[in-house]
């Protein structure tokens, strides 16, 4: 009888720390839904509207024609925009990230000015010096929108993958804190 009560009592026992684990994991569930994921997508978003970007620079330095001229233009001005409005969005998802946001937002500034310089030596009728700027800067530009791109999907999704990690490692310690283990 002593037997069959201590089976019970570990029978409970061993039921109450499942379903306190099940409700950390969808603790971390719900923060990786409501904070992770979505801060993913509107990294992708931006990765895009910084490739949108690099394409209409390329179209503006090798058109001779004003209204491809002009729409590529509209294109960089439109996409710049759209990659700010999205770092801002991963500024609403991860706030503690806003320093590597704001490296993100310098670099995507820097390949703006880039483009616009290709802009207004095309506009002035200086073929020669948009193309120089662009063959002179594609290097730079490239390298910048291959590291905006990286950073924004790599770098940051890396960090994405260690908060949470530590988020469930703090689930864990506190865990293991209340259970008065060390």
């Amino acid at each position: 009888m002593l037997l069959i009560g201590a089976l019970a009592t570990m029978s409970a026992a061993a039921n109450r720390f499942c379903v306190r684990s099940l409700h950390k994991i969808d603790a971390i569930n719900a923060m990786v839904t409501q904070q992770v994921e979505p801060a993913r997508l509107t990294l992708t978003e931006a990765k895009i509207a910084v490739e949108a970007l690099g394409l209409a620079t390329y179209k503006m330095a090798g058109t001779n024609d004003p209204d491809t001229l002009r729409e590529a233009n509209d294109e960089r001005a439109g996409q710049y925009a759209a990659a700010k409005a999205w770092l801002r969005g991963v500024e609403n998802y991860l706030p503690t990230y806003q320093t590597d946001v704001d490296g993100m937002r310098t670099r995507l500034d820097l390949i703006s000015n880039i483009a616009e310089s290709v802009y207004v030596s095309t506009t002035a009728g200086d073929r020669e010096r948009a193309r120089w700027t662009q063959l002179h800067h594609s290097g730079v530009a490239v390298g910048h929108f291959k590291e905006a791109r990286n950073d924004k999907n790599g770098n940051a999704n890396e960090k994405l993958r260690m908060r949470a990690g530590n988020e469930n490692e703090t689930r864990n310690d506190s865990g293991a804190q209340g259970n008065g283990r060390t």
